[in-house]
């Protein structure tokens, strides 16, 4: 097996048993920005720099997102009559 691969699922392994949510997915940027229909990635990487989208830093290099709390966030930008709680 690769060893990133491996590295990859052994993190994988770590963010399912410390997540309080175990149902609650962990996305990658792509995804992520997928989601929020950027199309720029140095415009999205900059929102996440400056802490605009919640984010969870695993390394200098590494940065995932759990999909609750993204929602969670979403939901709190909403405006007018679609702000309703989930």
């Amino acid at each position: 097996m690769p060893r990133n691969l491996s590295k990859n699922n052994s993190l994988h392994e770590e963010l399912t048993i410390n997540n309080p949510n175990p149902r609650d997915k962990i996305l990658d940027a792509d995804a992520v920005m997928m989601r929020l229909n950027y199309r720029d990635r140095s415009a999205f990487w900059d929102s996440v720099h400056r802490n605009h989208i919640p984010h969870i830093r695993i390394s200098c290099r590494k940065i995932l997102f759990e999909e609750s709390t993204l929602n969670d966030w979403i939901d709190s930008r909403r405006v007018g009559a679609a702000s309703k709680k989930r």
